[in-house]
């Protein structure tokens, strides 16, 4: 990595009501590259992920979804975007 490589801030995600804090955070200091490379990814992922379950659906216009799933998916977008704000970029 070269010594001029933009590098990410801290930043939290998944913020939990009842106590006010954040359970995961974006680590100062990783490579802006790799952080916008992983939230690309991980947003791929999820599209990835809807799309496969509304062509495997029934035909009856709903979608097997479980509340885990969309818990899940919900994090996984939100860290995302925290990858992208935290390289100092914004979200789509």
């Amino acid at each position: 990595m070269a010594d001029t490589e933009l590098r990410t801030k801290a930043r939290g995600f998944h913020d939990i009501p009842v106590d006010g804090l954040c359970m995961f955070q974006v680590q100062a200091g990783v490579g802006s590259f790799h952080a916008n490379s992983l939230a690309d990814i991980t947003t791929d992922f999820v599209h990835r992920f809807i799309r496969e379950s509304m062509v495997t659906s029934t035909g009856d216009k709903t979608v097997p979804m479980h509340y885990d799933d969309l818990f899940m998916l919900d994090v996984l977008l939100e860290m995302a975007s925290a990858l992208r704000e935290a390289a100092g970029g914004t979200t789509p």
